[in-house]
């Protein structure tokens, strides 16, 4: 996947009774500045790591729930 440009740099699967520390992950993966020093060193890393997709905020009114997930699933670098 070298190369590939994707429109999150995660997808969070969660169960719905953990909604409250899904939101807590999204923020606060979203703030997150990766240190200079990594940075440095490692200049193909991004300097901060988002979007980061959750269904809840992220997901349009587009075609099926599978298909919208499968669409968003392959638009992800990783998913967590």
């Amino acid at each position: 996947m070298a190369g590939e440009i994707f429109d999150y740099f995660a997808f969070i699967s969660y169960s719905h009774a953990d909604k409250e520390t899904a939101q807590k992950l999204q923020k606060r993966l979203e703030r997150y500045h990766m240190p200079a020093k990594l940075l440095q060193a490692h200049p193909e890393l991004p300097k901060k790591l988002s979007p980061i997709f959750r269904d809840e905020s992220d997901i349009s009114g587009k075609g099926t729930l599978i298909e919208t997930l499968h669409d968003n699933l392959r638009r992800s670098q990783y998913l967590n």
